[in-house]
């Protein structure tokens, strides 16, 4: 039963594969070719597994039917191999941890597979190593000058570079959490969770120095105007 199931997913997987080919998903040409033909190979072996197992009454003759579907899982999980080889190729490619979030949405299906894991483990690694460094840029980037929008006040102008590095942060603590939440609750994710904590804590506190210095100002230049005489 568990390797019915298991099959399945994989099959549903290998089926969004073609659209993901038609998309352009794997950012080049041969490497979309090769997704399509994954999928269409993955198609056939289905095709020929129902021709020799129409229907349930084949799960009678215990031969048969385990022979096609020993024959059509050996042959899925070769094409799961494939599938690891080129998601390794497309990673390779990728250089920043933008790009490479973004491939991990794409191909978030075939991600579980475990296959598809172990071949890209390192570029896992990396994607958690360069998160920590990003939150710890971030971080120290709260006390910098903003030099952008030189034409606003410098409280708005401070305000609006600390709402830039909030958003910076969220983006891609919520994505990773969306696409590898185990990893999230693991060990490790401790250490990304902890690292994001400190920049968001540090921007915040910075925000707030900023509404005190804005709160200040204000009742400051009231209480100015309240001294001047009404004529």
């Amino acid at each position: 039963c568990n390797d019915v199931q298991e099959l399945t997913s994989i099959i549903s997987q290998f089926n969004d594969l073609s659209a993901t080919a038609r998309v352009g998903g794997t950012l080049t040409s041969t490497m979309d070719a090769m997704l399509a033909d994954i999928q269409l190979k993955s198609s056939k072996s289905l095709e020929i597994f129902h021709n020799q197992c129409p229907n349930f009454s084949h799960l009678m003759d215990n031969d048969r039917f385990d022979l096609a579907f020993f024959r059509l899982r050996t042959e899925l999980k070769h094409f799961e191999h494939e599938l690891a080889w080129i998601l390794r190729q497309c990673f390779s490619r990728a250089t920043t941890l933008s790009s490479k979030l973004t491939l991990l949405n794409v191909f978030y299906g075939a991600y579980q597979r475990e296959v598809v894991q172990r071949a890209l483990i390192h570029e896992q690694q990396w994607i958690i190593d360069n998160l920590k460094q990003e939150f710890q840029l971030v971080a120290q980037l709260v006390n910098s000058s903003n030099m952008n929008y030189l034409h606003w006040p410098p409280l708005s102008r401070q305000l609006l570079y600390l709402y830039g590095l909030k958003q910076r942060i969220d983006l891609f603590m919520n994505q990773f959490i969306e696409l590898c939440p185990k990893i999230v609750q693991s060990d490790i994710g401790w250490e990304i969770r902890e690292a994001y904590r400190i920049a968001k804590d540090k921007i915040q506190r910075s925000e707030d120095d900023l509404y005190n210095k804005l709160e200040q100002s204000a009742t400051s230049q009231i209480s100015d105007l309240l001294l001047q005489p009404v004529f």
